[in-house]
C-alpha cells in the first residue's frame, strides 16, 4: 500500500477491533491488580525501595505485605508464632511499653497489641502461604493442627498449666517451710538426737523455728549467735525436705529425706543467705544471716563451728553481684531453690529416689523457663544465666561444709554439742571411711548373693 492511500474499510475495522480488545484487555488488568491490592494509607504502601519503616516497630520494612500491612521480618514471624501458638502475653508495665528496633522484645504483649493495631490480620495466619510447613519439621507442627481440629489444648498450654500448679505447689511448700512454732523459752533445747529422730519427731526442733529475717545489724556476733544460727539453717533445710513428702511433691522414704538433706544443706544456706543479703542490703560487704546477725567481710568472725571468714569473704566477692544483676523474682527464687534441693545425683539416694527427683527436677527447669519469659530479658539467655549460678553455689558451699568437718576434726568437744551435723558430714577423714566401707561391703554382698544361687539350685536339685 501507497504510504498516501487511506487503508480500507476492512483493515480500518479490523484495526478498530484489535484496538478495542487490547483496551479492554488493558482495562481488565488494571481492574484486577487494582483487586488484589489492599486498600490502606499511602504510609504502609510496600516498600519496593526498602525506605518504608515497619508499621510495628520501625525497622526496615520487608518487600511485601505481610498479613495486610507492611511488616519487617521479625515482627512478621513474631505475629505469625503468637497466632499459631495461641499464645497468651502478660504486661508487667501497666501496658504501657513503648515498642521501637531496639526494645521490641522487652514485652511481648504490648508488641502484639500494636501488631494487631496496625492492621495485622490474624485470619492470614491459616490461609497465607506462611501456613506452610518448612521441609523436616512437618511433626512439629502436626500436634497443633489435631488439637485445633479436636479442641484440645495445644502442648504449649499444657505446659503452662503444668508450670502454673507446680509453682502452686511451691508456695505451699515455702509456706510450710516459714512457719514458726509456739516454743517455751523454758523448755529444753534437743540435744544427743539422731536425724531418723528428728525426722521423725520434728517437734524436737521447734526451739529453732523463728522468724527467718535478714537485716543488717552493725555489731559483733557472738559465738552463741552463730551457733544457733547454724541449727536454725539446718532446721529450715530440714523442714523443707519433709515438706516435700507432705505435699504430695515426691513419696520419698527416710533414707533418701535424709540423703537430700544432707545434699542440700550447703547449697540451700549459702542461696538463701546470699538472696536475703540482697534484699536487705545494697552494701557488698555485708552478710545478712537468717536469724537478723550481720557479718563483715571486712572484720574477724569468732571462732565457730558455722562459718569462717574465707567463707564469708568468697560469697560476697563470688555470689552477692551476680545475683543482684538478676534481679530475680520471688517465683524465680524459688524454683532455683527447688532446683538446688531436688537434685537427683545426690549420694545416698535409692534407685526409685533417684528416679523420682530427676522426673520432678526436669519439670523444675521447664517451670522456671516459662517463668524467664515473663521477663524483659531474652528468656533462653536469662535461663541459662540463672543456671550458671548453680556451680558457684555449690562450690561455696563445699567450702562451708569442709570448714565444719575441720570443726568436728580438731575439736574433739564438737561431736559432744553437734552430734546431728557429725552425723550429717562427719570429719575431714569421712569421705575415706565411707569409700573404704563401700569397698568393703562390695564383695560380702557377691559372696551373699553367690550363697543364696547355690541353695536355690541345691534345694532345686
Amino acid at each position: 500500500m501507497a504510504s498516501g492511500a487511506r487503508p480500507s474499510s476492512n483493515q480500518r475495522s479490523s484495526a478498530d477491533g484489535a484496538e478495542s480488545e487490547s483496551g479492554t484487555l488493558l482495562t481488565l488488568q488494571k481492574s484486577r491488580k487494582s483487586e488484589s491490592i489492599p486498600v490502606v494509607d499511602d504510609r504502609l504502601s510496600p516498600p519496593s525501595t526498602g525506605l518504608i519503616n515497619c508499621v510495628v516497630c520501625g525497622d526496615r520494612a520487608c518487600s511485601h505485605y505481610y498479613y495486610g500491612v507492611a511488616a519487617c521480618h521479625g515482627c512478621k514471624c513474631f505475629f505469625w508464632r503468637s497466632i499459631k501458638q495461641q499464645a497468651q502475653y502478660f504486661c508487667r508495665y501497666d501496658q504501657k511499653c513503648d515498642i521501637n528496633v531496639n526494645a521490641r522484645n522487652a514485652c511481648r504483649y504490648c508488641r502484639f497489641q500494636r501488631c494487631i493495631k496496625a492492621g495485622m490480620q490474624p485470619e492470614a495466619v491459616r490461609t497465607g502461604k506462611e501456613d506452610k510447613v518448612p521441609r523436616g519439621k512437618k511433626h512439629l507442627s502436626e500436634p497443633d493442627s489435631t488439637s485445633a481440629a479436636t479442641g484440645s489444648p495445644s502442648p504449649c498450654k499444657k505446659a503452662c498449666d503444668s508450670s502454673r500448679a507446680l509453682v502452686n505447689k511451691l508456695k505451699e511448700l515455702e509456706r510450710k517451710t516459714q512457719e514458726e512454732a509456739d516454743f517455751n523459752e523454758n523448755e529444753s533445747t534437743p540435744s544427743h538426737n539422731t536425724l531418723e529422730e528428728l525426722f521423725t519427731v520434728p517437734e524436737i526442733m521447734d526451739a529453732f523455728r523463728t522468724k527467718v529475717m535478714y537485716c543488717v545489724r552493725l555489731r559483733n556476733v557472738t559465738d552463741e549467735e552463730l551457733n544457733f544460727c547454724k541449727f536454725r539453717t539446718l532446721t529450715y533445710a530440714m523442714d523443707y525436705v519433709r515438706s516435700i513428702v507432705s505435699i504430695d511433691l515426691a513419696q520419698l522414704q527416710l533414707d533418701d529425706q535424709i540423703a537430700l538433706l544432707r545434699h542440700c544443706y550447703g547449697p540451700m544456706t549459702i542461696f538463701n543467705t546470699a538472696v536475703g543479703t540482697i534484699t536487705a542490703t545494697k552494701e557488698h560487704s555485708l552478710l545478712c544471716l537468717p536469724t537478723g546477725i550481720t557479718v563483715s567481710k571486712h572484720e574477724p568472725i569468732i571462732t565457730n563451728s558455722f562459718l569462717s571468714h574465707i567463707v564469708v569473704v568468697n560469697v560476697i566477692n563470688s555470689l552477692l553481684k551476680p545475683l543482684a544483676e538478676m534481679n530475680m523474682s520471688e517465683d524465680e527464687c524459688m524454683l532455683v531453690r527447688a532446683i538446688i534441693v531436688l537434685n537427683g545425683d545426690a549420694r545416698g539416694l535409692s534407685a526409685l529416689g533417684k528416679s523420682m527427683v530427676s522426673n520432678i527436677r526436669d519439670q523444675l527447669h521447664n517451670a522456671l523457663y516459662q517463668k524467664c519469659q515473663d521477663s524483659e530479658e531474652d528468656a533462653p539467655l536469662r535461663f541459662a544465666k540463672l543456671l550458671h549460678l548453680l556451680p558457684k553455689i555449690t562450690l561455696l558451699a563445699r567450702d562451708l561444709i569442709e570448714h565444719i568437718k575441720v570443726s568436728h576434726t580438731f575439736n574433739s568437744d564438737m561431736r559432744r554439742v553437734d552430734p546431728v551435723f557429725f552425723e550429717l558430714f562427719g570429719d575431714i577423714f569421712q569421705d575415706e571411711r565411707d569409700h573404704i566401707a563401700h569397698v568393703t561391703l562390695q564383695p560380702t554382698i557377691a559372696s551373699k548373693q553367690q550363697s543364696s544361687v547355690r541353695s536355690v539350685e541345691t534345694s532345686s536339685s
